[in-house]
């Protein structure tokens, strides 16, 4: 009996189910994987069946991708023979992918303003999301499609690999990418985007709007409103922190004591 994938993974270990019936002496099973031409032979293993192991086991093979012409575009195909010492002899066509993993990369932020420093992160994972170590090229690409880094054969250590890019003054604005690939299979190319523009917060103005135009040595407090407002209008949410003073003869004189506001938007309807 002979149970293997639908689908084979090059560069990724499967199992072989392997069961021997009715057997009472051990059985040499040889497997063989060729391509589907049946000229070349691709990959060749063997295991010994017995009351050991009860005449079953898992064999774990692994075809290499070296094996694939990887600008091929149309489907890969192989032939499996497995050979339990002639007593019985099995033979499937099975489907082969070249998908070696994933590549998933982060930027620290969506948006940068030109001289920023961009970082990213790539995380390499198999087909299964399991850390692997397989050697990527890494490539920054700017608005016009042209590489301005290259990171050639990096091996990430434990799956992550950082590093840092910076953006010129000067640099084009627009939508740049940062691609990664495997090195044995260019073809499984990943990206991610960022947006490179110029921005700056919008300007606002503060107003203090005293509740009495005056005041007397009298008075135990004095109370101010503050409002802030975006120069298109919007009014602003957030802390306003004010110092307050006297003057005397031309002099201005700051108070030791400084009041929080932690509610600085539109002043309350008047009553």
């Amino acid at each position: 009996t002979v149970l293997a994938p639908d689908l084979m993974r090059t560069n990724t270990e499967v199992n072989l189910y392997l069961q021997a019936d009715d057997m009472s002496s051990p059985v040499l099973v040889q497997i063989t994987i060729q391509d589907y031409r049946k000229s070349i032979t691709l990959l060749q293993d063997s295991v010994t069946l017995n009351s050991g192991n009860s005449f079953y086991t898992l064999k774990p093979i692994k075809l290499s991708s070296s094996h694939f012409d990887h600008e091929e575009k149309k489907d890969n195909y192989v032939y499996l023979k497995v050979n339990f010492q002639g007593f019985h002899i099995e033979e499937r066509m099975i489907m082969v992918s070249l998908q070696t993993g994933y590549i998933f990369i982060q930027t620290d932020k969506p948006v940068y303003n030109p001289g920023n420093i961009v970082h990213f992160r790539t995380f390499v994972s198999s087909p299964y999301f399991k850390a692997i170590d397989e050697s990527i090229t890494i490539e920054v690409q700017n608005s016009e499609g042209l590489v301005v880094k290259q990171l050639l054969r990096y091996r990430a250590v434990d799956a992550i690999y950082s590093d840092i890019f910076t953006l010129s003054e000067f640099a084009n604005e627009g939508t740049w990418k940062v691609t990664a690939k495997f090195d044995n299979w260019q073809q499984n190319t990943f990206s991610t985007q960022f947006q490179v523009k110029k921005f700056v917060l919008p300007a606002f103005n503060v107003t203090l709007i005293p509740r009495k135009t005056s005041i007397s040595l009298e008075d135990s407090q004095l109370e101010v409103e503050v409002e802030a407002r975006y120069l298109y209008g919007k009014p602003v949410k957030g802390t306003a922190y004010v110092l307050f003073g006297v003057q005397i003869n031309n002099e201005r004189a700051r108070l030791p004591t400084m009041k929080r506001v932690t509610d600085v938007s539109l002043p309350p309807p008047p009553h």
